[in-house]
């Protein structure tokens, strides 16, 4: 589970052995099951089965030596087990990113949709991490790479990879920020894949409030706005973080756009400290602002587990102080996920 914990219960499991040579579907009833190698690449085929694999290093070694015969449906659900393994303490980090190399290398975009997302959410929750950034900051610059420019007539999945890559690689490499950042003048002549990318840079190189809020007020539309407040959030120091603060009491910012400048700020290691002191009254204002909404919640869902961080007595604490009706299911959820995220960086120590 994960959670952490055993389960003694015994369930039947409908076992989808998928094989070079056809598939087979057995009834797994017992704690253990013997089934004939003949061929074997992955079980839990399409993942119709509402549980995970977790194979031996021998079986892993021999899917991943050679990668004929999967599809790219079985590239996602290999990524999707290997991530909740880690997440569930199942594995460490150093055997997961053992595990990952054989797909480094996979250019299809599902691939690296996935892989990519999986090695962001670790960066934003292990920064000081060296060896695991610089893993998960090769990986973006590789396949950002890949892509190149955006060309005419490109598919759309293509370009928001673009998009979410370099927003991934902004985030966590310093040295393209400095790329990007000698561009942020001309923000609005950029391919719009890289804006938000961009104001991130500025934001992390240069640290200036008024050079992104003054691209903010002269942005022609909404999704021009929000890439900016991606980078608003990444604005680092104390009067940086009061004087985005106040562009939410002066209704600056559009009020959808609130649980951004807080998703944005909690995603910057440095603002943490500052969003866990805001808490409370962010979410007074979603409250008011969008009373009987999902809103409150999906605020508490995405902040508590990486503002959490570190300071895991207090955010309990203070998440019971919050908690309402309407956004209990969110802050159940992000203390659930702020255990599960504890725990990962604990296991990351070891």
């Amino acid at each position: 589970m994960l959670n952490g914990e055993d389960s003694e219960s015994l369930w039947p499991v409908p076992l989808f052995v998928k094989r070079r040579k056809g598939n087979e579907r057995l009834l797994f009833e017992t704690r253990e099951i013997e089934i004939e190698d003949n061929g074997v690449l992955k079980l839990n085929d399409s993942q119709i089965g509402f549980y995970r694999v977790m194979y031996s290093d021998e079986l892993w070694k021999r899917i991943s030596s050679s990668f004929s015969g999967l599809t790219r449906l079985d590239f996602r659900e290999l990524l999707s087990d290997l991530f909740a393994f880690l997440k569930s303490g199942n594995i460490v980090l150093e055997e997961y990113m053992r595990r990952l190399e054989p797909f480094m290398g996979l250019d299809d975009y599902v691939v690296v949709e996935d892989l990519a997302g999986q090695l962001f959410t670790l960066a934003s929750i292990l920064p000081d991490n060296e060896k695991l950034n610089s893993m998960a900051v090769s990986y973006f610059r590789k396949h950002l790479e890949s892509l190149g420019e955006k060309r005419k007539g490109e598919a759309d999945y293509i370009s928001i990879l673009r998009s979410n890559l370099s927003v991934y690689l902004a985030s966590t490499d310093l040295e393209y920020d400095r790329r990007l950042a000698a561009d942020f003048h001309k923000l609005f002549d950029i391919d719009p894949d890289l804006r938000a990318a961009v104001a991130i840079a500025e934001a992390r190189i240069n640290n200036n409030f008024n050079s992104l809020i003054d691209k903010y007020r002269i942005a022609s539309g909404d999704e021009d706005r929000i890439k900016i407040l991606s980078g608003i959030g990444w604005l680092s120091g104390k009067e940086n973080n009061q004087r985005t603060i106040q562009m939410i009491d002066e209704n600056t910012i559009k009020k959808q756009d609130i649980l951004r400048v807080y998703t944005g700020m909690s995603a910057n290691p440095a603002n943490r400290a500052k969003v866990f002191e805001e808490i409370p009254r962010a979410m007074e204002i979603m409250e008011k602002n969008f009373r009987g909404t999902a809103y409150p919640g999906m605020m508490a869902e995405m902040i508590i587990p990486v503002v959490g961080l570190g300071r895991e007595a207090e955010m309990k604490k203070l998440a019971k102080s919050i908690k309402k009706p309407s956004n209990q299911n969110g802050v159940n959820k992000g203390i659930e996920t702020l255990d599960i995220y504890s725990r990962l960086v604990k296991n990351s120590k070891r």
